[in-house]
């Protein structure tokens, strides 16, 4: 099985047998379906008993509780930035494991899928 992004970054199953419909510029951007990739969904697949899954449990509960303070840092102008919550996801990771640097750190998260699933990351996204 695998899944699909579409523009407003809904997923949604498609076979791996079947048809991916078509969808016409003219249409609005939330029905358009980008193909940015196609991913399994085994990816994300960590092991119940893995130390990460219930840090990353964890975290996900206490930033829950800091979240409206979070929201006030983003704006709406200038450039994209790197979500706050995915930089303290980031910089956890560098302390449990002990990456020395933070260019270690940006190595590490992009080959290993561990790490990029306890930050948020997608398979395809780029860090750079």
């Amino acid at each position: 099985m695998w899944i699909l992004a579409s523009a407003d970054g809904r997923r949604m199953p498609v076979s791996s047998c079947g048809a991916i419909r078509l969808v016409y510029p003219s249409a609005p951007v939330s029905s358009r379906l980008l193909i940015l990739s196609l991913i399994p969904t085994g990816f994300g697949k960590v092991p119940h008993d893995h130390p990460l899954r219930s840090i990353k449990t964890l975290l996900d509960q206490a930033l829950t509780h800091i979240d409206w303070k979070l929201s006030l840092i983003y704006s709406e102008r200038g450039r994209e930035f790197i979500p706050p919550e995915r930089l303290l996801r980031a910089l956890l990771l560098q302390i449990l494991f002990s990456i020395r640097s933070e260019r270690q750190l940006v190595e590490q998260i992009q080959y290993n899928m561990l790490y990029r699933w306890f930050v948020g990351l997608s398979i395809d996204h780029s860090l750079i």
